[in-house]
């Protein structure tokens, strides 16, 4: 059978068929496909009841809840202290269905801090009048301006949990930018966030229109909490007779965390507990700690480890450094314990702001994400602690430990990176459908993976063509990445040079030898000799 579409048209306009021949439609009439035969009469496919079946499975923000994606944000904002009149002379953003609609200005309100209001009035498609007069006189500040769509995204998640499962759809409004002020929350199984296609990295032009339907941090004030910070967490509900969470999945759906480059969202996604979870055809953004996080919840009926999980076709990245950055690490001076209980620390000199997140490195050489509510540009950091994931699993001493702020730092990272969450762990580099633990002491790119290339190549042009002959199972690889790194992610990127006959065999002997060794199931010595590296 080939493929074929049926038209979205009504029936009553239609001709009545040719004998022998019936008119498919999807009548617009009332949202049902038809049929009309012969003798011009029409005629369902199926019925209501099964139409409502039919659309339990798909719960979609925009149609369904409310939701609008018409978050815009631009570059190029400019106002006045004392003056409510907003300038943004080159986007030329505005419309006058914009009034009414939520704004926010980075370092405009008092004390520099983020100015929240609404557009009272337009005046042009470069300026609007504010409801609320700024505090500060700023320029070429990041303006983002739309619809709060926290409550129709939760409200489809809220649906589909109920149902046991379905997929959430966030393909349409106008900029297809979702903005929420607080965390979305997935507690329920089977519950899928799908969106058109997923984002690309953008160097040139407005990332924003980089693609795909993008789910927005959208706060006003910065996260002061391990759990206000969060633009997505999917985690089971926790009871010591509760199971772990089961089926969630993110497919073509984008998370912006960056909010103005002021008060961006501490975590882009946290899963917590959850088995078979995937994620594929994904951009993570500007995440000021963690862009994705594996951990567990404290209380749980089962494991609570994430298990079984995939992820392909993504990308984590940050752009810039916020205005205000400490990039420079200070130490910290005693032994201590961390915990959920609040402590002070002892560190050096420094120029941390007065509170905030940083990460400190513990004496297993894991990093933990720590809160501290005070004290920043001072010898002591007030009220310390961890989060209550870090405390079941993350050995959490620390003994003059380097501490550094936990914002996000310009680097181009296109392949995942999460963040680590027990002390036995290696890290987890996914790769296409197959799941490779590598520890980090195979990425070695340079000058060694070059010379053992070469002394790889001298040994192939030594070895007397008949010997290659009597050894059927000997086959030798050449990769065209430059480093271990890229061998890992371009699975198949091998180019295979056979020595003799039995290709076939040889080729599937070199998959299984590598896969071992990706795995670990080879000692180091044989990793090292393995003529790929």
């Amino acid at each position: 059978m080939g493929r074929f579409r049926i038209l979205k048209e009504s029936l009553a306009a239609i001709p009545t068929p040719a004998a022998g021949y019936v008119q498919f439609a999807w009548d617009t009439a009332d949202g049902l496909p038809k049929y009309k035969d012969e003798t011009g009469a029409v005629s369902s496919l199926f019925g209501a009841t099964e139409k409502n079946k039919l659309k339990t499975l798909v719960y979609d923000v925009v149609n369904d809840y409310g939701g609008k994606g018409d978050l815009k944000t631009v570059p190029d904002g400019a106002v006045t202290n004392g003056n409510p009149l907003l300038t943004c002379a080159t986007s030329a953003p505005f419309v006058l269905a914009d009034v009414g609609k939520r704004i926010t200005l980075p370092r405009a309100g008092a004390a520099n801090a983020t100015l929240t209001t609404t557009i009272a009035s337009f005046v042009s498609a470069t300026q609007v009048n504010l409801t609320v007069s700024p505090s500060s006189t700023v320029s070429s500040i990041i303006t983002s301006f739309g619809t709060d769509d926290t409550t129709a995204v939760q409200n489809a998640i809220n649906a589909a949990q109920t149902a046991g499962g379905g997929i959430v759809w966030f393909g349409g409004g106008t900029t297809h930018r979702f903005g929420v002020t607080s965390t979305i929350t997935v507690t329920g199984n089977g519950v899928q966030l799908w969106g058109p296609s997923g984002a690309h990295t953008s160097d040139i032009g407005d990332y924003t229109k980089s693609g795909s339907a993008w789910l927005c941090w959208w706060a006003g004030s910065a996260p002061t909490t391990f759990t206000n910070g969060i633009l997505l967490q999917a985690a089971p509900v926790q009871g010591a007779s509760n199971p772990a969470l089961t089926g969630f999945g993110v497919s073509g759906l984008s998370f912006d965390c960056r909010n103005g480059d002021q008060n961006g969202a501490l975590i882009g996604v946290q899963i917590l507990s959850a088995h078979g979870f995937f994620m594929r055809d994904f951009y993570v953004i500007d995440a000021s700690a963690v862009g994705i996080d594996t951990n567990v919840v404290t209380t749980l009926g089962e494991a609570r480890d994430c298990t079984r999980w995939l992820m392909e076709r993504g990308c984590i990245r940050e752009l810039d450094n916020p205005a205000g950055a400490v990039v420079s690490g200070v130490t910290t001076s005693s032994a201590v314990t961390l915990s959920t209980t609040p402590q002070s620390l002892t560190v050096t000199a420094n120029a941390l702001p007065a509170a905030g997140f940083v990460w400190i490195m513990t004496n297993m050489g894991y990093p933990v994400l720590v809160n501290y509510t005070g004290g920043g540009g001072t010898t002591t950091l007030t009220s310390c602690s961890i989060s209550a994931g870090e405390a079941v699993n993350a050995p959490a001493t620390i003994n003059g430990s380097n501490v550094v702020q936990a914002l996000r730092r310009r680097h181009d990272r296109e392949h995942v990176l999460l963040h680590r969450t027990d002390a036995a762990a290696q890290p987890w580099h996914d790769v296409g459908p197959r799941r490779v633990r590598v520890s980090q002491q195979r990425f070695d790119p340079g000058q060694r993976h070059h010379d053992q290339r070469r002394q790889r190549n001298q040994r192939r042009r030594d070895q007397p063509h008949s010997q290659a002959r009597r050894a059927p199972q000997r086959f030798e690889l050449e990769c065209d990445a430059r480093c271990a790194q890229q061998h890992v992610r371009r699975w198949f990127g091998w180019r295979w040079r056979p020595l003799g006959d039995g290709l076939d065999e040889r080729r599937r002997a070199a998959r299984r030898h590598l896969a071992a060794a990706l795995l670990g199931e080879l000692p180091a010595r044989q990793w090292r000799a393995h003529p790929c590296r």
